[in-house]
């Protein structure tokens, strides 16, 4: 967005010439919101658990690196709630990872299935706590 807001003021830049379709970046913005709920369910529920808070961000910085090293070639990827990050990105030709759902990534479903899931039991740490 901020490529392209430098091109509208600076028009002489040339970064409008090889601008993608703005569809296009509608559209992966909403899949990278998609694909982050499973994680603020997971971290909600982390920060609820945990009293000192190195460790939901330990777990989250080890989920990461976790996910990064098994790749996207590791079978049982797509059950990893930090994966969908890397599920979905597109490649250089625009190829998904994953295979589609109608207009959701099987990543992206499974990111709301795990928000769901780790909401669920953030309410239910809360409702123990009191």
């Amino acid at each position: 967005m901020s490529g392209l807001l430098f091109g509208l003021l600076r028009p002489a830049s040339g970064l409008l010439d090889g601008l993608p379709d703005l569809r296009q970046i509608a559209e992966l913005s909403a899949r990278t919101v998609f694909s982050i709920l499973g994680l603020m369910g997971l971290h909600a529920w982390l920060s609820l658990r945990f009293k000192a808070f190195i460790v939901p961000l330990l777990i989250g910085i080890l989920g990461y690196v976790v996910a990064g090293l098994l790749g996207t070639g590791w079978y049982w990827q797509l059950l990893n709630p930090y994966a969908p990050g890397f599920l979905f990105m597109p490649r250089y030709k625009g190829e998904a990872l994953v295979a589609h759902l109608g207009w959701f990534s099987g990543a992206e479903l499974m990111s709301i299935a795990y928000l769901g899931l780790f909401t669920g039991l953030a309410f239910h740490t809360l409702k123990r706590k009191r």
